[in-house]
C-alpha cells in the first residue's frame, strides 16, 4: 500500500503541550472526528490504551507508533503529531517521545495494517528521517517526508516482528 494514500498531510499537527498519552489520544480522536474519518472517539482511544497496556509503542529515539484496529474507522489512516514538550512513553531506551505516528485500521484490513506498521517502523528508525520530520516547516510537510521515504523503500519490504515485552 502506498503510504501517501493513507498518510494525509492535512491531519498532521503540532500538539499543544500534553503531559500524558491519554491527552494525546484525545487530541488524535478529536482530529479524526472533525475530519469525519472516525465515528467513535471512545473506541479509538480505548484501542490505543489497550495496545499500550500490552507493551509500549515507543520504538526509541523519541518516536512512538501507537496503533489500533478498531471499527471506529472504515479505512487505514496515519496521523503525524510532533510534540514540543516530550512525553514519557515508557520507551526501552528511556527517551521521552517527541514524534508520534498514530496508525488506525479497521479489523478487516489487519494484514495491510501490519505491513504499514512495518513500513513505518523501518522509515522511522532512520535518524536522518526523524530529523527531517522534526525540523520540517509544517506538520503537513513532515507527513509528506515520511510518505516520500516510505515510497522509496517499498521495493525492499521485509516482515516486521513485534517486540516481546
Amino acid at each position: 500500500m502506498n503510504l501517501s494514500e493513507i498518510l494525509l498531510p492535512e491531519l498532521a499537527f503540532d500538539a499543544p503541550p500534553v503531559t500524558s498519552q491519554g491527552q494525546l489520544f484525545d487530541l488524535i480522536a478529536s482530529r479524526l472526528l472533525e475530519a469525519k474519518i472516525a465515528q467513535d472517539s471512545y473506541s479509538l482511544i480505548a484501542g490505543f490504551c489497550k495496545r499500550e497496556k500490552l507493551c509500549s509503542t515507543a520504538v526509541g529515539h523519541g518516536v512512538a507508533i501507537p496503533h489500533s484496529c478498531t471499527s471506529a474507522v472504515d479505512r487505514i489512516i496515519i496521523v503525524i503529531i510532533r510534540l514540543k514538550t516530550a512525553v514519557d512513553w515508557r520507551a526501552r531506551d528511556n527517551q521521552p517521545v517527541n514524534l508520534v505516528v498514530a496508525l488506525i485500521s479497521p479489523p478487516s484490513l489487519y494484514s495491510v495494517y501490519l505491513q504499514v506498521l512495518a513500513t513505518l517502523a523501518r522509515v522511522l528508525r532512520l535518524e536522518s528521517v526523524r530529523r527531517l520530520v522534526l525540523d520540517a516547516p509544517s506538520p503537513a510537510e513532515a507527513a509528506k517526508i515520511i510518505a516520500r521515504v516510505a515510497g522509496m523503500q517499498e521495493q525492499g519490504t521485509e516482515g516486521f516482528i513485534e517486540p516481546v515485552c
